[in-house]
């Protein structure tokens, strides 16, 4: 499961860099993994994909 927005994606595309992360420990109980997009966006680094994985591995 993907969130993110039109807006966020469109000011992801014009980022300086993209980040990411992932976390096991806090998720929803049914989701294995939070794994999240970031962009570094005139000097700050801002969340704008958040995406709820049902296994560790997912491609």
């Amino acid at each position: 499961m993907i969130f993110s927005t039109k807006v966020f994606i469109e000011m992801l595309c014009e980022c300086e860099a993209i980040l990411t992360d992932g976390t096991f420990k806090t998720r929803p109980i049914m989701f294995a993994q939070v794994y999240v997009i970031m962009g570094k966006y005139l000097g700050e680094v801002i969340p704008f994909v958040w995406c709820l994985t049902p296994k560790k591995t997912q491609p």
